[in-house]
């Protein structure tokens, strides 16, 4: 296909795709830390970023309630942590918050610890998640009400979570780590 084009479209599912980057196979491909550039905003949309990074959108694209939005041009914020070159393309650098995206799956972590809290045996639980895309693992850090084992955990997440949301790696700790102000330390887990 000697005349195909080829783009990375990038935008949530409450923007529809809000941004791309034309590929051009005669030029360098724009990207930071292996991830492609997110490009310039869609005719349709309007991009900014605010004070922390994250990027903002709005334009006739941004739904309400999942209905197209085409009267109320508010700002929907993605979650994204985002920089912008000189060109004016952007490029995603991370996610504000703990949802994770896996083989194209959004995953909010704390859907997996509210089912692991389910169970009658666990007194606490904290996910987490490094990697990226297909490599993204996902690892339930807990403690325990009694006596339990890795495969009795994993099998209880299938009966309660969809097959690509259950954890790759189950850890059980005597007690979480805690931040000064009493919350769970998920940076802190990340590094044991």
């Amino acid at each position: 296909f000697p005349h195909a084009q080829m783009a990375n479209l990038y935008g949530p599912t409450e923007t529809n795709v809000c941004s791309f980057y034309k590929i051009d196979f005669n030029k360098p491909i724009k990207e930071k830390n292996g991830v492609i550039a997110i490009g310039k905003h869609c005719p349709y949309a309007i991009l900014h970023t605010d004070a922390d990074n994250i990027l903002q959108v709005s334009g006739h694209s941004v739904m309400l309630g999942y209905w197209p939005n085409s009267q109320n041009l508010e700002w929907y914020s993605t979650g994204d942590v985002v920089e912008r070159d000189a060109d004016g393309d952007y490029y995603f650098l991370e996610r504000a918050d703990r949802m994770i995206k896996r083989n194209g799956y959004r995953i909010e972590p704390a859907e997996i610890e509210s089912a692991l809290l389910h169970h009658p045996g666990i007194g606490s639980v904290a996910v987490t998640a490094q990697g990226k895309d297909d490599r993204m693992e996902i690892t339930a850090h807990y403690t325990l009400k009694g006596t339990q084992n890795h495969a009795d955990l994993a099998q209880f997440c299938l009966l309660h979570l969809p097959s690509y949301m259950v954890p790759d790696k189950f850890r059980q700790h005597e007690k979480l780590p805690l931040t000064s102000s009493g919350k769970t330390d998920y940076k802190a887990l990340m590094n044991l």
